[in-house]
């Protein structure tokens, strides 16, 4: 069986638990949801699944995110401590999200946009050089 794309960034312990258990966990299910086609293309590619019990269900958001009043933005903005304009990434820190070659990106943007980086998740793994780059850029982590 061939191996997903990207497979070596996980930890070898989940290789091998995914190489042998999710094979077995799509053949005894009845549907499969994933949030992307390219993800039902893999499925189907990688692992054996009947296109026809694979299906996408794109992502979108919830309705409880909307643009707030100015009177409670300013509230927020001061207990998190954000900045007037910034660029949000939210994720769980490791290699497939990249999130060294963002840092780099805003970097090099230097002052040209009025915006700062603001991170937030958790570390997941493998992000120590991530972490590094956050102290060799001079920014802060907390």
């Amino acid at each position: 069986m061939e191996q997903f794309r990207g497979a070596e960034v996980f930890p070898a312990l989940d290789r091998m638990y995914y190489r042998v258990m999710t094979p077995l966990y799509c053949r005894r299910a009845n549907a499969i949801i994933t949030m992307t086609d390219m993800g039902v293309g893999e499925m189907v590619k990688y692992l054996g699944v009947d296109a026809r019990k694979v299906a996408a269900i794109h992502e979108s958001h919830n309705a409880r995110f909307r643009v707030m009043e100015k009177e409670g933005l300013a509230e927020v903005r001061k207990k998190y401590g954000l900045p007037e304009r910034f660029i949000l990434f939210v994720g769980g820190l490791n290699p497939l999200k990249n999130f060294g070659g963002l840092l780099k990106a805003v970097h090099q943007l230097g002052g040209k946009i009025p915006h700062r980086l603001v991170a937030v998740g958790f570390k997941r793994w493998r992000f120590e050089s991530d972490m590094a780059l956050v102290k060799t850029l001079g920014w802060r982590s907390g």
